[in-house]
């Protein structure tokens, strides 16, 4: 089947093995969506990988259920993964799927049982390798512990600041977006932000960068809170 590696000639597509069902729970998804997350582009730069790329994608199994995948593979015996934590599994990041093993940008990838989430009606399987970038935003917003009516901005209008302003969007006062591009911002305003004006009681930073980061504190007010996604 055909995959894409980043290979000692850059990226390419490339043949490889198909994955099969195995005795310890892994299972065959086949791959119908992927999205490309801002850490595969920062993977690139670690040079050649022996491994497929893509921790964002959506498929379907063999019965023909549609399904989201959860790339995470904790190892279930860290004080992380026993104490409810297995998102911060100590050794996690080592078999995380595009990242540690063989991840969705591929004709099928296998994974865990565990790892998969049944899609609802109506979800149409071309978009539903957002459901990881949603997850991520839904838990941030989560943390922040949003209880109505707060002023809260978000900074970055990539996938994950697009999906914090829809997550936060039913719990929020005024929420507003600070985007670089136009595109981007008329995407907010259809999840329904606007421009930033004032200070804030939550901001989350959605670029990872340090202009992003003195943005965020910057529209922060005094004992607001400032969450990285």
């Amino acid at each position: 089947m055909r995959a894409v590696r980043n290979t000692e000639r850059g990226i390419e597509v490339v043949q490889v093995d198909d994955p099969v069902d195995d005795a310890a729970g892994g299972v065959v998804v086949d791959v119908r969506s992927v999205g490309i997350c801002g850490s595969d582009l920062h993977l690139l730069s670690f040079g050649p990988m022996p491994v497929t790329l893509g921790h964002e994608f959506a498929g379907v199994l063999d019965d023909g259920t549609p399904v989201a995948v959860d790339p995470n593979v904790p190892c279930g015996e860290c004080d992380q993964c026993l104490g409810g934590s297995a998102h911060r599994c100590r050794t996690g990041a080592q078999r995380v799927l595009g990242v540690g093993s063989d991840g969705g940008m591929a004709d099928a990838v296998i994974a865990r049982a565990a790892s998969l989430v049944p899609l609802p009606d109506g979800l149409r399987l071309e978009d539903a390798c957002l459901v990881e970038p949603l997850g991520v935003a839904a838990h941030g917003v989560r943390l922040a512990g949003l209880t109505g009516g707060e002023r809260v901005a978000v900074v970055g209008a990539g996938s994950i600041g697009l999906a914090a302003v829809a997550a936060s969007r039913p719990h929020a006062g005024d929420l507003d977006l600070v985007a670089r591009h136009d595109a981007q911002r008329a995407a907010g305003e259809r999840l329904g932000s606007g421009s930033t004006n004032g200070e804030y009681d939550v901001v989350f930073e959605c670029a990872g960068t340090e202009s992003a980061l003195a943005t965020a504190v910057a529209l922060c007010r005094p004992g607001g809170l400032v969450l990285f996604l």
